[in-house]
């Protein structure tokens, strides 16, 4: 003989799994967030590109947030080549095209502790980029390197499409 399914149990043992879940993410250190904070973000200074000898000096060790540049400035700063471009999107994005030279940390696989995150020196120049001017893993990812030390953090505008737009160099 089968017994009668019980299904207020089940469903009060679902009720009490999700709010002790939810209730553990709370007070873990490691918890998600269930709503992502909108990031807003300062313009870099006009004046980037006219002080390019002084990018990567450890003289001022400021950390300070990351901020926008627009295209052309971090193209200018491109061709000075005394920074690094970082793209946030995933490997398959980056595999198909990417700015020439740019190396790739995926924004969702971000960890302080990767070998390649860990590679960087922390007082170095990086322009973090995504696909569009619609994507925030740029954002997120600059943030989480602005909060572990990286000190010389920008987001370029309008990410690769604008890239593309003015037709300054990709690899395939």
């Amino acid at each position: 003989m089968l017994k009668q399914i019980n299904f207020r149990f089940i469903f009060l043992l679902i009720v009490i799994s999700i709010l002790l879940g939810v209730f553990y993410n709370f007070l873990s250190p490691f918890g998600v967030k269930f709503i992502r904070e909108n990031i807003e973000l300062q313009y870099a200074e006009p004046n980037i590109d006219n002080d390019l000898d002084s990018l990567n000096s450890t003289a001022n060790y400021n950390i300070t947030p990351p901020s926008l540049i627009m295209t052309e400035a971090a193209y200018t700063l491109y061709n000075s080549k005394k920074i690094l471009f970082i793209d946030a999107r995933d490997q398959w994005d980056f595999d198909e095209s990417h700015i020439k030279g740019s190396i790739n940390i995926p924004e969702y696989k971000f960890d302080m502790n990767m070998p390649i995150v860990k590679a960087l020196n922390k007082n170095f120049t990086f322009i973090v980029y995504c696909g569009d001017v619609e994507c925030d893993v740029s954002k997120r990812l600059a943030v989480n390197l602005s909060e572990i030390g990286f000190n010389k953090i920008y987001i370029l505008e309008g990410g690769v499409e604008n890239w593309i737009a003015n037709n300054y160099p990709m690899e395939p």
